[in-house]
């Protein structure tokens, strides 16, 4: 109580207006989705049945800036307020906990959002149901059998049959077909918000673990930083609203650095676990092994042994051959808001991209045939190979965690589509120090730019914002970056 009582007023008042912010964003955006118009289908998703579903998807719709202009504005509102609670509660020594309890608070506020922009957690429901109920395997691009089950029924004809490819990790499938199981018998809204509060569970982990990675910095440094992740809109609104799985993959990975110096051999386990829940772990593997290893190279060994034998026997159960690895990257071959689609879009817009650009050229495994928009996606590959392979050996000689935010970025601008929650995998640099703290920062609020082309009908989007967007959200943290750290060196102050 008497951590509490030193807690300023203004502190209350920034964590009420988060819950306003929460709670009348959800309400907005509901009735802002209430006035678009459905636009056309989008290969086979019926958008129109998308905004009939328990929480509407709004996806493609006509007025849809109404619904991105609600949302962006919640956005700014909850990294302002979120910024200056923060703020509040290091100024006035309030204890750790203060910053977890915002964050759970606003959170379950969020869980009940009244509209998805994104239909992921649909894709979740139905692997889960597939697997968990019936025992079919989610992997493959076979069409899924419907067993007269009313929510697979319904969620194929807004999806079509097949539905979208299965990309997730084993452990996310048996975690899925679990909650699935659980809950054969519930309504789908119910379902649907069960996969949002396990993301946000998820969501209070990863801060937890962050803490526990910052426990040897003071007490308001900690609590500063710690805020600055729990705290972040993306945090908040891509678990809680988006209900991305993204974040159990996060959380397993943070906490696997937090304990690699003490217990190397269940970091293993955990990061084999993340892996196991989104491939995109094996990234920060070589990071663990030298981590584990500083004090004994053996321990890094087998902490990296183990976290492959792991994820390696979660995917025994759904086996089917090497085709299952086609699967797993499944997203490769879709381009959007990104360097990969800026560069592409001449040869998407004149139809060229499935021609080869050196005919008689024999394919190549994951690439396919050499198109000139496989050509590029192998160029920026390759160029995340060349940083993540210096990164890894600055690490081992310097030890510096901007050699792992380094790497995620390079993955993140390589990728041929950045989705605003893909921005969950460099959540943890919020927590940075300094520039790469900032830069996180920066990137993950701008890169909600990229909904107004989900949001919004085809065309509704201008030809030159639609250039810019990309630019803007991958240029702009930079440049904030560089300018926020060169005023800190100027006046005097720590960003750190």
């Amino acid at each position: 109580m008497k951590a509490l009582s030193s807690i300023r007023l203004e502190a209350w008042l920034w964590l009420l207006a988060m819950l306003v912010v929460a709670i009348g964003g959800s309400r907005l955006a509901g009735l802002a989705a209430a006035h678009v118009v459905a636009g056309p289908k989008f290969h086979a998703i019926n958008i129109r049945l998308g905004f009939n579903l328990p929480i509407p998807v709004v996806n493609g719709a006509y007025g849809g800036w109404q619904v991105v202009g609600v949302v962006w504005i919640t956005v700014a509102l909850l990294a302002a307020s979120g910024w200056l609670l923060t703020r509040s509660l290091a100024r006035s020594g309030a204890p750790l906990f203060t910053i977890v309890v915002a964050q759970a608070l606003v959170g379950v506020a969020l869980t009940s959002f009244s509209i998805l922009l994104s239909s992921d957690v649909y894709v979740y429901v139905i692997d889960g149901r597939e697997y968990g109920i019936y025992r079919d395997n989610p992997y493959g691009s076979h069409a899924v059998a419907a067993h007269g089950d009313p929510i697979l029924q319904l969620l194929l004809r807004y999806f079509g049959n097949p539905p979208p490819f299965d990309n997730y990790g084993p452990l996310w499938n048996l975690l899925a077909g679990l909650v699935a199981k659980l809950e054969s018998g519930t309504a789908l809204l119910f379902q649907v918000r069960t996969h949002r509060a396990l993301a946000l569970l998820a969501a209070v982990g990863s801060t937890l673990g962050v803490a526990r990675m910052l426990r040897s910095a003071p007490p308001a440094v900690r609590l500063r930083r710690t805020g600055a992740f729990a705290l972040h809109p993306t945090v908040l609104f891509e678990t809680a609203a988006g209900g991305h799985n993204d974040i159990i993959m996060v959380a397993l990975a943070i906490w696997a650095f937090a304990i690699a110096d003490e217990l190397p051999l269940v970091a293993g386990l955990l990061l084999g676990a993340s892996i196991a829940v989104k491939y995109l772990s094996l990234f920060v593997l070589p990071f663990l092994i030298v981590y584990a290893g500083r004090s004994r190279a053996r321990n890094g060994a087998a902490a990296g042994a183990i976290a492959l034998i792991t994820s390696a026997l979660f995917l025994k159960p759904f086996w089917t051959g090497p085709q299952i690895l086609y699967t797993l990257i499944g997203h490769g071959g879709q381009f959007g808001m990104s360097i990969g689609w800026l560069l592409n879009y001449w040869s998407f817009n004149t139809g060229t991209q499935n021609e080869p650009a050196f005919p008689g050229a024999p394919s190549l495994p994951f690439f396919g045939q050499l198109s000139l928009p496989r050509i590029v996606e192998l160029g920026l590959f390759s160029s995340f190979a060349l940083v993540a392979g210096w990164s890894i050996w600055r690490f081992a000689k310097m030890g510096r965690w901007a050699n792992v935010w380094r790497t995620i970025t390079a993955f993140l601008w390589a990728s041929p589509i950045i989705h605003p929650w893909y921005l969950l995998w460099l959540s943890p640099a919020l927590a940075a120090s300094k520039r790469w703290g900032v830069y996180a920062w920066w990137f993950s609020i701008l890169c909600f730019l990229p909904y107004m082309l989900d949001v919004t009908a085809p065309r509704e989007v201008p030809i030159p914002l639609m250039f810019a967007s990309p630019l803007i959200f991958l240029i702009a943290p930079i440049v904030i970056a560089i300018f926020t750290r060169r005023t800190a060196q100027r006046t005097g102050n720590s960003l750190s």
